[in-house]
């Protein structure tokens, strides 16, 4: 909870202790992904990179850790986010590899995983300034949300999708952004706030 609020702070010296005090396997892959998730979204992407790094080296080296659909949706949003960390470096060929792999790791569970990999690409195509992908992705993000319920999604792919129209020419779009985004804070989530903010 402290992260869906913005103490990412505090869920990084949770996940850290959690750490230190010598977890088991699928404990310290958890706890990883945990500080990796919360580091970047408190600005912190070296930390951020290291421990989706130490993620997927403990994964690669215990593979039975793997659990079939069940945390396919952790390893696909790591994928997602060394995707944004590699294009934040300036390593756009890095950002489309890792995307390359989130959409190989979602194929093991497409429904809802389709949502994560929709959603980091309209992410990515937004920090590229791709306002069409951005808003294909979005629109695609929107629409599986509905089908398979998941608003809280729904409402970050709603920021995105008004802003492509508003960076394609809808000046009408711009209303709808703003709308989308007080809807978003309004549902007390603060992740992404700050990217969105910059839109």
């Amino acid at each position: 909870m402290s992260c869906l609020g913005g103490g990412y702070g505090r869920a990084v010296e949770i996940a850290e202790r959690a750490l230190a005090d010598g977890l088991p396997p699928i404990g310290r892959l958890g706890a990883h992904f945990v500080v990796g998730w919360a580091a970047f979204h408190g600005g912190r992407i070296d930390t951020s990179d290291e421990h989706l790094r130490r993620f997927e080296d403990l994964s690669e080296q215990q593979p039975e850790l793997r659990i079939p659909g069940a945390i396919s949706t952790v390893e696909v949003s790591v994928a997602g986010y060394a995707a944004l960390i590699a294009h934040i470096r300036g390593d756009e060929d890095g950002a489309d590899r890792a995307m390359a792999l989130a959409e190989s790791r979602a194929a093991v569970r497409p429904e809802p995983n389709g949502i994560h990999v929709h959603l980091h690409h309209a992410w990515l195509a937004a920090m590229r300034r791709d306002a069409a992908r951005a808003g294909r992705h979005a629109r695609d993000c929107l629409a599986d949300c509905e089908r398979f319920a998941f608003p809280m999604f729904g409402l970050h792919a709603a920021v995105l999708a008004a802003w492509s129209e508003a960076m394609r020419g809808d000046a009408s779009a711009a209303a709808r952004a703003d709308e989308a985004y007080a809807a978003y804070v309004a549902s007390g989530v603060r992740l992404w706030v700050s990217m969105y903010l910059l839109l």
